[in-house]
C-alpha cells in the first residue's frame, strides 16, 4: 500500500472536534495506527509500503495533532481515549490497536478501561509509571520533559499549548500493575533493543499484560515501525492471522 494514492483524508466529529484520519479501505481485519508524541498520520507511511492491501486500516491524527481538533483542554491520555473511544463508536470498528509510543499509553489504557477491541500492539510505549518514578528519583524528570517539547514543537507544525499540556499532564494516569492486569486482550509487544527514548527495561513492565508477548527488534531504536518496517509488519500480519 502507498500512503499518498492508497488512502483517502476523512474526519470523523467528536465531542472534542473533529478527528482527521487517513483510510485503506480493505476487507480484511481492521486496524487503527495512533502515532506518538507530536506526530502525525504520516508517521507510518514506510510502514505501510509492507502491509498487505486486504487490511482495512485507519491512519489516525491524534487530538491536536496534524488536522484533527486542537481544543483548548488539558491533554491528558484520558482525553485522547475518549476522542479514540468516540471515534471506533461512530463508525463502528470491530479493530485492533497498534500504538507507538504515546499511541501505545493510549492503546493500553483504552483497552486496560474495557472498550472494545479486539486485540492490541505496541511498540516502544510510553505511559510506564516506574519510568516516571525513575526519572523523578534521579532528579531528571524536567530536563526530559522540556527536551520532549522542544523536539516535538520542532516538528510537524505543532502547537505549542499542546504539546506543553500533554507533556505536563505525563503523570495522570501513567500506568502500573494494576493496568496492566486489567487489560483482557492479545496484546503485542513490540521493542527496538537500543531504544534511546524509552528504554527496553521498561519493556518488562508490559509484559504484565496477561498472555502478552515481546517482540524485541534489533537495531529498531525508537521508531521500529520506520527503522525495521518490513520485520513490524511480519509481526503485525502474524499476530493478526
Amino acid at each position: 500500500m502507498d500512503y499518498d494514492t492508497d488512502f483517502e483524508d476523512g474526519y470523523q466529529e467528536s465531542s472534542l472536534g473533529p478527528i482527521h484520519f487517513r483510510h485503506h479501505r480493505g476487507k480484511g481485519s481492521t486496524v487503527i495506527f495512533l502515532h506518538g508524541l507530536g506526530g502525525n498520520t504520516k508517521a507510518f507511511a514506510r510502514l505501510m509500503d509492507h502491509l498487505p492491501a486486504e487490511l482495512d486500516i485507519y491512519l489516525i491524527d491524534l487530538l491536536g495533532h496534524g488536522r484533527s481538533a486542537a481544543p483548548a483542554v488539558d491533554y491528558t491520555v484520558d482525553v485522547q481515549v475518549k476522542a479514540l473511544r468516540e471515534f471506533i463508536s461512530a463508525r463502528n470498528l470491530d479493530c485492533y490497536l497498534f500504538g507507538h509510543s504515546y499511541g501505545g499509553w493510549i492503546s493500553v489504557l483504552y483497552a486496560a478501561e474495557g472498550y472494545p477491541c479486539r486485540g492490541i500492539i505496541i511498540e516502544d510505549s510510553a505511559g510506564s509509571r516506574k519510568r516516571v518514578e525513575d526519572s523523578k528519583a534521579a532528579g531528571t524528570l524536567e530536563a526530559e520533559e522540556s527536551q520532549l517539547i522542544n523536539e516535538a514543537l520542532a516538528m510537524n507544525d505543532n502547537k505549542d499549548y499542546v504539546i506543553k499540556s500533554l507533556v505536563e499532564n505525563t503523570d495522570a494516569k501513567t500506568l502500573s500493575a494494576q493496568e496492566f492486569a486489567e487489560v483482557s486482550v492479545p496484546t503485542l509487544v513490540i521493542w527496538g533493543n537500543d531504544d534511546p527514548v524509552v528504554n527496553i527495561r521498561y519493556a518488562r513492565e508490559f509484559t504484565w499484560i496477561k498472555g502478552s508477548r515481546l517482540e524485541v527488534i534489533e537495531g529498531g531504536k525508537h521508531y521500529p515501525h520506520y527503522t525495521k518496517a518490513e520485520q513490524v509488519a511480519r509481526l503485525i500480519t502474524g499476530f493478526i492471522s
